[in-house]
């Protein structure tokens, strides 16, 4: 296989940089990673990141990250895990944790517990996922050379007050939860930060901070200063006024938007998706026109054929869903079809419309079908390939469910990623899939309480299903199975299908 050649050819001791990911693309990664290697052997390695790893390697990766002498930035986020194994992450991290971040120059958590344990003389980024008022005034004091800083601030004091040390913080992105502040407030708090030079700022805010007159004296020496304040009934026109002066149109190009109730810099927190055909974009901006806001939407959804506001052309969505059968010479005179890489629709038949589909959007490859396919859809379809297709997220109604899929695996015949969204009926069904997609590698289902119960024995043991399928072999797949731990009923079912990475591995979720 492809991941298994590309282990056989690391080098790890070249290796500066390393991320692994357990995601439900790629269930069970890590494990088969670290079965070619041992952590200690990247000797070399500068940066890490871990995206939703599991707990067994979780084990052999942090037992001996000490090891790593050479490393400088580490990246992970616990709380994909912690809900998991909430108090073996826990211990995991404290006691391996303090050997290594002393070392650190970038560190992204979840937990500041760990951080609370002694200096960090090297460190000069950090993201923060959560932290209080007391620890955010303790990191300062532990990190003399911090330059970044993107934190998370949870209130649990009255007064939005600190005492920072001297510092050489240049870039802070600050988010603050359950607290309403004022323009005093973080006026007091900015002028402890005499570097600062990069400012995003997000929060819930009195009258008085959406004075864009005061933010210019604030901002006079900033680089970058993008914010999303939460602003309910404030007085719009006087508002944006006072974000219209040379000082932002000219001097800065930074320009600002209104629309429910929140206050925002544009682009950086305009929305990205813009359902064309109901209300306008009721954005009020700074700016002379829309064109900012529409260059910069990646989702474009339409409801009704005859109410598409033709009044901008789109060119950089790259996203379709079509809530309505839609005539392609309106489609192609409202958006630039070309840029678009995943179309969702209603029915199977809706692509019939857009046929051939290789002309109409070249770029697409990702497909999803809101309806259930059924068998009379399939007759009409019957007769068309989709081979630009990889990605496929359906859901078949059950009647003729073996002759569905048969006809779907060969119109789709290059699909490499499956969604089901339909409730698995047996692990039968999960197998027809499996065999008929001959280039499927990947494969989510989702089994109700019925599946529980029908196919219990499968839930205790994935590699039963070798002996019903054609393609899975002992040394080929990887399976993962997420429960509800308040129930143990409803389960999603995670398949990566490839050469010598057989694995399958249980999980309670909260």
């Amino acid at each position: 296989s492809d991941y298994n050649l590309i282990c056989r050819n690391i080098q790890p001791e070249q290796v500066i940089s390393l991320t692994i990911c357990d995601d439900n693309d790629t269930p069970g990664q890590s494990q088969l990673f670290f079965s070619h290697f041992r952590i200690e052997q990247f000797t070399r390695l500068h940066s890490l990141t871990l995206i939703r790893i599991e707990l067994q390697s979780l084990r052999t990766i942090f037992s001996d990250l000490y090891k790593l002498k050479q490393l400088r930035s580490l990246s992970f986020d616990i709380e994909t895990v912690q809900y998991k194994y909430p108090n073996d992450t826990h211990t995991l991290l404290i006691n391996n944790y303090t050997q290594v971040i002393p070392q650190l120059n970038h560190l992204h958590l979840n937990n500041r517990d760990v951080l609370m344990s002694g200096p960090l003389p090297y460190l000069h980024s950090l993201k923060l996922e959560k932290c209080s008022v007391n620890e955010l005034e303790t990191i300062f004091q532990q990190t003399p050379q911090l330059k970044s800083l993107c934190v998370c601030l949870n209130m649990n004091s009255l007064k939005f007050k600190f005492n920072i040390p001297n510092n050489q913080l240049i870039r802070l992105n600050l988010k603050i939860h359950g607290y309403r502040i004022s323009i005093e407030e973080i006026e007091q708090f900015l002028s402890q930060l005499h570097y600062l030079k990069h400012l995003e700022l997000i929060t819930k805010g009195w009258q008085n901070l959406f004075d864009g007159y005061r933010w210019q004296r604030i901002t006079n020496t900033f680089i970058m200063f993008n914010f999303k304040f939460d602003a309910p009934n404030i007085l719009m026109a006087n508002t944006l006024e006072s974000f219209s002066t040379p000082f932002w149109l000219e001097i800065k190009h930074w320009f600002v938007g209104y629309k429910g109730n929140y206050l925002f810099s544009i682009p950086h927190f305009a929305p990205d998706h813009l359902d064309i055909s109901s209300q306008p974009l009721c954005i009020h901006l700074t700016a002379l026109n829309h064109t900012i806001i529409y260059d910069g939407l990646n989702k474009i959804t339409i409801r009704e054929d005859d109410t598409i506001d033709k009044n901008h052309y789109f060119t950089h969505s790259k996203e379709l869903e079509l809530k309505c059968s839609i005539s392609l010479k309106n489609l192609t005179s409202t958006i630039d079809l070309n840029q678009i890489k995943h179309l969702s629709i209603l029915s199977l038949n809706d692509l019939l419309g857009l046929i051939p589909l290789e002309s109409t959007m070249p770029q697409l490859h990702e497909l999803s079908i809101k309806d259930d396919v059924t068998s009379d859809m399939i007759e009409i379809m019957k007769h068309y390939q989709f081979k630009q297709i990889h990605k496929l997220e359906i859901s078949v109604f059950s009647e003729y469910n073996d002759y569905v899929i048969e006809e779907l695996s060969r119109i789709f015949l290059y699909t490499q990623y499956l969604i089901y969204k339909s409730p698995i009926q047996s692990k039968q069904t999960m197998v027809r899939f499996i065999d008929g997609f001959k280039h499927l590698s990947n494969a989510s289902f989702y089994g109700d309480s019925k599946f529980f119960i029908t196919e219990y024995s499968f839930l205790l043991n994935p590699n039963s299903l070798i002996k019903y399928s054609q393609r899975l072999t002992k040394d080929n797949f990887t399976c993962r199975l997420y429960y509800l731990k308040t129930s143990h009923i409803t389960c999603s079912i995670h398949w990566w299908i490839d050469e010598q990475v057989n694995h399958f591995l249980k999980i309670k979720l909260f």
